[in-house]
Formats: C-alpha cells, sequence, structure tokens
C-alpha cells in the first residue's frame, strides 16, 4: 500500500492509554524523501528527562533495525533536550 498520508493515535484514544503498554509504529519512506509529523495533542505521563512516557523517533534501514535516537519528547519540559513538539 502506497500512502501518503494518515494518522497515528494510541489505543483508548482519546481516552487514557492502558497500562503497562508499549506501542511501535514502523513509518517508510523512498530514499531521499521527507516525513513530517504533526502533533496535535500529546499528553503523556510527565517524568523527570523522558523516563516513564515519551514519544520518540528512531531512524532504521529495516523493520529490526532499533536504530539511533533522531528525538524523544514528552510531557517534561526543564530540559530543552526534551520539549514538547511544536
Amino acid at each position: 500500500m502506497n500512502r501518503t498520508h494518515g494518522m497515528l493515535q494510541s489505543p483508548g484514544y482519546p481516552h487514557h492509554y492502558p497500562h503497562s503498554i508499549d506501542c511501535r509504529w514502523t513509518i517508510v519512506a523512498d530514499f531521499g524523501k521527507r516525513i513530517q509529523f504533526i502533533f496535535t495533542h500529546l499528553d503523556v505521563e510527565p517524568s523527570a528527562n523522558c523516563s516513564y512516557d515519551y514519544v520518540e523517533f528512531k531512524e532504521g534501514q529495516s523493520l529490526y533495525d532499533r536504530g539511533a535516537s533522531l528525538a524523544r519528547f514528552c510531557n517534561w519540559t526543564s530540559s530543552p533536550e526534551y520539549e514538547v513538539p511544536l
């Protein structure tokens, strides 16, 4: 399937997501193409240094490649390293 747009949301949205859940989505784009994410709502459990709940973007070469972290976002904003996305 070749889609150019879509929506991701946690299980149970717009209500609370289940306890101890770990969601992962794999987004694939052709070489040279950009992927843009627009957050309309981000509400995760606040924690220092994003140690509990967060949204993280990683880059990898395959579905099984854990890749390097590109960015991590959470509701803790005391550090510019972990900001809520605009």
